[in-house]
């Protein structure tokens, strides 16, 4: 391995990773991102229209009513400033959604350990009717049209249902999506909380710029460098605002920390 190959790599172990790399070591949130891609017009790779985003979360596998949706994305439309409502939302946005909702879910042993407390008898069934009303009240989890269709198929000569059966039947890919939670939390812990509002591309090129400029392995950059990239970027630093923000990240040679001033600007 490479000088470059290992400074590389222990950047990427800080966090310090462009979305390109996420996404590869990354293969359910890769798999995700394929979905988002469905829903992008041809003329805009990173943003669908907001009134698709309950659409793309379903075909993402998320179980939820279209009413908890739509009130979990207006508030998070809400962060957004007021002057500027957004009609496009990225793939960080739905996805923030996505682990939000998907972390209120019910597992499948906590509904059947709840159900167990309506069957009095420890006969391991309960009726249809009753079962149908239990689990469509935890709506957030299960879809009304999918729980009917499973009772309908699973109900006795009695018009009773195996609750245990039918629970395992019915959750049968949660290890698969604990797995893909799990990798969505990495992805967005490590892109920082204020990606949903933040231009991503422009964030890459900015990490990739400070490799380059990294010459030698360093993972530091001169103060009055970054200064020079942040404002050819339309913000409008100062010298004094820059040394402010990047107390506690500067060496002897009074050189930045680019990683954590990465952190700092993607998540304060």
């Amino acid at each position: 391995m490479t000088e470059r190959q290992r400074h590389d790599d222990g950047l990427m172990a800080n966090g310090f990773w462009t979305c390109e790399e996420l996404l590869h070591s990354l293969p359910q949130v890769l798999q995700l991102r394929g979905i988002f891609n469905v829903f992008v017009r041809f003329n805009d790779c990173n943003a669908i229209d907001v009134t698709k985003v309950p659409e793309c979360l379903h075909a993402m596998g998320l179980r939820v009513s279209d009413a908890t949706l739509q009130s979990c994305l207006a508030e998070r439309l809400m962060e957004f400033p007021q002057d500027k409502p957004p009609n496009r939302v990225s793939f960080e946005l739905v996805l923030t959604l996505y682990n939000e909702l998907a972390e209120e879910m019910p597992t499948a042993s906590v509904l059947i350990n709840g159900l167990r407390s309506c069957d009095g008898q420890c006969t391991g069934v309960l009726p249809l009717v009753k079962m149908r009303r239990l689990l469509i009240s935890v709506g957030r989890r299960l879809i009304e049209s999918e729980v009917g269709a499973m009772l309908d198929a699973m109900k006795d000569d009695k018009g009773n249902v195996n609750y245990v059966r039918l629970l395992e039947r019915l959750f049968a890919g949660d290890m698969q999506a604990v797995k893909k939670l799990n990798e969505v939390r990495q992805y967005l812990d490590a892109v920082g909380k204020n990606a949903c509002r933040m231009d991503m591309i422009k964030r890459d090129e900015f990490i990739m710029t400070l490799r380059k400029l990294d010459v030698n392995c360093s993972g530091y950059i001169a103060a009055d460098r970054l200064l020079q990239l942040l404002n050819a970027e339309a913000e409008r630093f100062t010298s004094a605002e820059l040394t402010t923000l990047t107390r506690g990240m500067t060496n002897c040679k009074k050189q930045v920390d680019y990683r954590l001033f990465l952190r700092l600007i993607m998540n304060e």
